[in-house]
């Protein structure tokens, strides 16, 4: 999965369960640093990723589990995880700043989410 200003590109619409090998890159073209969070929907939530993006932190994490992160802060670079995903609604979004500093709107209001199965 190569993370690009703003988006993922080549992240798959389904994966198989199970263990699953990731590989990213940040393909920045203005010297960003990218993240993949991934997280996994919990049983019965339904809402659309605008909607959860839009409930304060606390209630939003409710609803989802963390299944794994990866960071990338250099150009180039790539990184690589063995996760275990188990079958469910996932999302990929990467929360870094935009301009990478401590402040200002986080990637994913720029389009750096992504959602995908794993079946």
């Amino acid at each position: 999965v190569d993370g690009v200003d703003y988006g993922y590109e080549g992240l798959p619409e389904e994966v198989p369960a199970g263990r699953v090998g990731l590989r990213f890159t940040n393909a920045t073209e203005h010297d960003e640093p990218h993240e993949l969070v991934l997280m996994r929907r919990n049983e019965g939530v339904t809402e659309p990723i605008d909607e959860l993006l839009a409930l304060p932190e606390e209630e939003a994490m409710t609803k989802v589990q963390m299944a794994g992160v990866v960071f990338a802060d250099q150009p180039g670079q790539e990184v690589a995880a063995m996760l275990d995903l188990e079958p469910g609604s996932y999302i990929a979004i990467c929360f870094i700043p935009i301009g990478g500093g401590e402040e200002g709107a986080p990637h994913f209001t720029g389009g750096m989410v992504a959602e995908f199965e794993v079946r």
